[in-house]
């Protein structure tokens, strides 16, 4: 069995408990308009252009059957693109690269543990995105080759996942972050594509059940960016046994993620960004209901 996953990121904070690493998985049902990792959303493997290092020989151009590649204007735009990645092969700068590279489990195991000795008592293994129960069999048999060489697993999710696979998850996951796009039903849909009940209820079963959750939410200005929703936000978590509920600001680094997936057109900018003092009182409306 294989698996295919875009980046590894040793020794990160922001992962779950202690110090981490990260691998991303490629894959996701949820189409969010700020997605951080839009690169993981496509489980195929897929383009990934660097327009910085281009020579401008066209030789993308003369082999794609779709016509994605350009030498001026938007050099790539992906609207057509049938991944059949012979940009990949020819481009003789490395402008153009592999976006999803396969792995097995034991060995991919094998390559995250490397980083034990930093791990301590809270730190270890965590599965991200992506969604990575989009290759459930995969991240299954990734997590049991991971916990057989002595780490622990966390794993970041949206929560739309087949109900049946959770407790396969229960099992061996010790910390979900578990991302609550949205607390608006009507907004969740609108901005990432997909319904808001079936993430909770799979949310609420596994708090029920013992696990250890930590609920997260982002924030953007103009879009969520309200006490209610954080008030919402506190209160969900605290309703159903979350261990913690976190707020998070959205930054638009993802933009130059987006152009060279060749998808430029989508972008979100600066003024989605919320401001130091808004995430503070949002911060303390979430934490308030969250403690009650």
């Amino acid at each position: 069995m294989q698996g295919i996953i875009t980046n590894i990121q040793r020794l990160s904070l922001h992962d779950g408990p202690g110090l981490r690493t990260a691998v991303f998985l490629k894959g996701c049902p949820l189409r969010c308009r700020w997605c951080h990792n839009p690169e993981t959303q496509l489980s195929r493997p897929q383009p990934l252009v660097y327009t910085d290092k281009c020579l401008g020989c066209g030789a993308c151009a003369s082999v794609c059957p779709q016509g994605c590649h350009r030498m001026e204007g938007v050099r790539f735009d992906s609207t057509a693109c049938t991944l059949c990645l012979q940009c990949v092969k020819v481009c003789p700068a490395g402008a153009i690269e592999l976006c999803g590279e396969m792995w097995e489990p034991d060995r991919l195991a094998e390559t995250l543990v490397r980083d034990k000795p930093f791990f301590g008592d809270e730190g270890g293994v965590t599965l991200s995105g992506g969604e990575p129960t989009m290759q459930a069999a995969f991240a299954l048999e990734l997590m049991d080759e991971v916990k057989k060489r002595g780490a622990g697993v966390a794993m970041e999710t949206c929560g739309a996942f087949a109900p049946a696979l959770l407790s396969e998850l229960l099992s061996r996951v010790d910390h979900f972050l578990w991302d609550v796009k949205d607390t608006d039903p009507v907004r969740h849909q609108k901005n990432t594509g997909y319904p808001l009940g079936p993430i909770l209820e799979n949310l609420r079963r596994a708090c029920s059940e013992g696990a250890d959750v930590c609920v997260r939410g982002i924030i953007l200005e103009g879009v969520n960016a309200e006490e209610a929703h954080a008030r919402k936000l506190g209160m969900l978590a605290r309703s159903v046994g979350a261990r913690d509920c976190k707020l998070l600001s959205f930054h638009p680094y993802y933009s130059a993620k987006l152009s060279r997936i060749g998808r430029p057109g989508e972008t979100m900018g600066q003024e989605y960004i919320p401001s130091d003092d808004t995430m503070k009182q949002l911060e303390q409306v979430m934490r308030d209901a969250f403690e009650g």
